[in-house]
């Protein structure tokens, strides 16, 4: 049910979801980057029946395992093929930074100790948890990094919405990545710098790769040059970005 109401419906979709594992994915779509409006990445997700909500282990790598195998599907892609889908987001080669991937768990509960008519139009949806897989800490953009949030939604609005094949009046996919942003928001403090030629860019990158590697994205604006840098709240090393701005994601 949830699947008809989230995951995108085509030939590429279904190549994606049906692993090379053996796997399947339970929902994937294709939505706007968290770090730029202008590109496209898969949203990932996992659909839990059960009333607990505690997340085991094996689901959370699960996922972790989902979004590397679709990362390394388009790195792969990239490098073999000249048909890529350039508005598709994954890697950026002169940071080696990699573009965040949203995972998210969606469980269904209903919601109401009385059950009316009223009870299937609320989509009573929110988040409850978050899980954090890495190798190494403070990398935003590295490729090991992953967030995976953990959804509630009334079940009673889906089994509505999926028993009458109707469109809902509610955009789960803008709503998935606001939460995200928000999230990632609450997290990092996030800095920009434009640079209107590639060399400067280049010459920041390699004179900072060491402290930055995993910290830095660069987004094309243009014939100009975006980088983006993220830091952990929590972050103690100190850096000199005194001619960036710090902004936050939207």
């Amino acid at each position: 049910m949830v699947d008809s109401l989230i995951s995108d419906k085509n030939q590429e979709i279904e190549k994606l979801k049906n692993q090379k594992a053996g796997k399947v994915v339970d929902h994937l779509f294709l939505y706007n980057s968290l770090i730029d409006k202008n590109k496209k990445i898969y949203y990932i997700a996992d659909s839990k029946y059960y009333t607990d909500d505690k997340i085991g282990e094996y689901s959370i790598y699960k996922q972790v395992t989902y979004a590397r195998n679709i990362i390394n599907y388009h790195i792969e892609k990239i490098n073999n093929s000249t048909e890529y889908e350039e508005n598709i987001l994954y890697r950026d080669d002169l940071t080696e930074g990699y573009n965040i991937t949203p995972n998210f768990f969606i469980q269904g509960y209903i919601p109401y100790k009385k059950i009316t008519s009223v009870s299937y139009c609320d989509i009573k949806w929110k988040m409850i948890n978050d899980y954090k897989f890495y190798h190494f800490p403070n990398r935003l953009f590295d490729r090991d990094t992953f967030y995976i949030l953990h959804y509630k939604v009334n079940y009673l609005y889906i089994l509505k919405s999926f028993a009458l094949n109707k469109d809902i009046n509610f955009n789960f996919k803008e709503k998935i990545r606001e939460d995200f942003i928000k999230f990632l928001n609450s997290k990092y403090n996030f800095y920009s710098k434009i640079f209107n030629s590639y060399e400067k860019l280049n010459n920041f990158v390699t004179e900072n790769f060491k402290k930055l590697i995993g910290k830095m994205f660069v987004i094309n604006i243009g014939k100009k040059f975006k980088l983006i840098i993220a830091l952990e709240k929590t972050e103690k090393e100190k850096l000199n970005l005194d001619n960036f701005e710090k902004f936050e994601l939207e």
